[in-house]
C-alpha cells in the first residue's frame, strides 16, 4: 500500500512523509517540510531531531544517510537506512521532546 502521513508541529511546520521505498539493501524515505510564520524549515530545524525511526521489535534504524534541499520555507529531507529485513518501520514525531504522532509503515516488498 502506498501511503503518505501528515504532522504538524505547532502552528508553523508541517511534515509530509512521502511513501517508503525498498531497494538495494536499504529503506528510503523522503519527508517534505513546510514552514510558516516565524519558524522555517530551514533555520535550525533537523529531521532526526523530530524522527525517530525504530523497526517493530523496538530496535533503532541504523540511519546510514540523511540530507536535505530547498528553500527558507519547503524543504525535502532523504532519509536512508540499513534495511533489517522487517515488514514495517515505526516512526515516532517528536516536539519538545515529546511525542506527538506515531505511525507503522508497511514496506514495500514486504
Amino acid at each position: 500500500m502506498i501511503t503518505q502521513h501528515v504532522v504538524s508541529f505547532g502552528d508553523e511546520v508541517t511534515l509530509t512523509r512521502l511513501p517508503a521505498g525498498r531497494a538495494e539493501g536499504y529503506v528510503w524515505l523522503s519527508f517534505v517540510a513546510a514552514g510558516s510564520g516565524e519558524t522555517k524549515p530551514d533555520e535550525g530545524w533537523r529531521i532526526h531531531d523530530h524522527v525517530k525511526l525504530t523497526w517493530l521489535d523496538g530496535s533503532a534504524a541504523d540511519v546510514s544517510f540523511e540530507g536535505r534541499a530547498g528553500e527558507e520555507l519547503l524543504q525535502l529531507f532523504d532519509v536512508t537506512i540499513r534495511d533489517a529485513g522487517y515488514n514495517t518501520l515505526t516512526i515516532r514525531y517528536i516536539e519538545d521532546g515529546r511525542i506527538i504522532g506515531l505511525e507503522n509503515v508497511p514496506l514495500p516488498g514486504s
